[in-house]
């Protein structure tokens, strides 16, 4: 059974185009006509200005919104995805299933470019290979650590055409997280 909507699409577009100029930007912002995605959820529900998840009963997507996106046209076209995906779900009986979703599926598909990348394939490919919450963070671990002795390199490694790759794919593992979860 699919979640009910608390802001339906056209009232969050609405509010974007009117509010914010149609863009979702990065960062905390006074009331001002810029926004990250919080800030413009908590305005579509018609709460306090806030960027606080757990004020909104949200995720937390400020580290998804914040990342270094190629624009902010970009950002705005996956955070609204991700938000009318994911919040929903966040709020319904299917949170445990999805978040247990996203954690594998993040594990399995996000981490291993960025250690292949920096030539970490081993980790890589225990990560790929995760396939129980316990798997995926013993692997999330081993990757993490051989990940530190490699920093340097994937900060060198990491362009903008690549941080818009694996962000859009992020935004895609939190859908379908979500719908995978609205599913069942």
């Amino acid at each position: 059974m699919k979640p009910k909507m608390l802001v339906e699409e056209e009232e969050l577009l609405r509010i974007l185009r009117v509010r914010f100029a149609g863009i979702i930007s990065s960062g905390v912002h006074a009331p001002d006509g810029l926004g990250c995605a919080l800030e413009v959820w908590s305005q579509a529900e018609g709460k306090p200005w806030t960027d606080n998840p757990t004020e909104l009963d949200v995720p937390d997507l400020r580290p998804l919104n914040d990342a270094i996106w190629s624009s902010d046209t970009l950002r705005t076209e996956w955070m609204v995805r991700v938000m009318l995906s994911v919040i929903p779900v966040w709020r319904s009986p299917s949170r445990t299933a999805f978040v247990m979703r996203l954690a594998l599926a993040t594990v399995r598909e996000v981490l291993p470019p960025a250690l292949d990348a920096v030539g970490l394939s081993s980790a890589a490919e225990v990560c790929r290979q995760a396939s129980t919450l316990d798997a995926a963070r013993a692997a999330a671990r081993a990757a993490e650590a051989a990940a530190r002795t490699a920093r340097a390199a994937a900060r060198d490694a990491a362009g903008a055409a690549a941080g818009d790759a694996a962000l859009i794919h992020a935004c895609r593992i939190w859908i379908a997280a979500a719908t995978d979860t609205t599913r069942r």
